[in-house]
């Protein structure tokens, strides 16, 4: 009898990741841009902020996040005179989500048992909240982006309680796409 059961948790296990949902990460660089060809790097002015020109904290939080990522590549942050200017933005939107559950069930007649899977199951909608954050970083002394990234998803696990966190590892999944690492 363990050996179904043991088979039914491998299935359920093997099929959880296909319900969540991951995150979209696109980049791309300038043609013939040569990201080696930088060495320093400032926050464009006005970087984040609103119609208004206020700066919310969730700006805070994407500047310490492409701090941490630009001295990891080697970049060196300099307000005067900055190879690269960073510009950024923030922003999120409600999407519907539709969800399935998985239909596992286990039986047995006599001395025969047997397994049976279906999908899906049951289905349903809710609406989730999902985060974009982009990034650009544009040649200071030509005024052209010469590479862009774009994070896209609902925020990870303790990211729905701390917006600090779900900008990090948003900030962290873009440069991930970062050509020099």
């Amino acid at each position: 009898m363990k050996t179904p059961l043991v088979a039914i948790l491998l299935i359920a296990a093997a099929l959880l990741p296909a319900c969540s949902t991951q995150p979209i990460v696109t980049a791309q660089a300038r043609p013939g841009a040569d990201l080696r060809a930088y060495a320093t790097y400032a926050f464009r002015p006005g970087a984040g902020t609103d119609s208004s020109g206020n700066a919310g904290i969730d700006s805070g939080h994407v500047k310490n996040a492409v701090r941490q990522e630009m001295a990891a590549r080697g970049y060196t942050f300099s307000e005067y005179n900055p190879d690269l200017l960073v510009d950024f933005s923030v922003s999120s939107f409600n999407r519907q989500k539709s969800t399935m559950v998985p239909n596992v069930s286990l039986g047995a007649w006599g001395s025969n048992g047997g397994i049976s899977l279906g999908l899906p199951a049951a289905m349903g909608s809710n609406e989730v909240t999902v985060s974009r954050v982009s990034l650009g970083l544009l040649d200071s002394r030509r005024r052209e982006v010469v590479w862009e990234g774009v994070y896209e998803g609902e925020a990870p696990g303790p990211g729905r309680t701390d917006p600090g966190y779900a900008i990090q590892q948003a900030v962290h999944g873009i440069f991930m796409k970062f050509p020099i690492k």
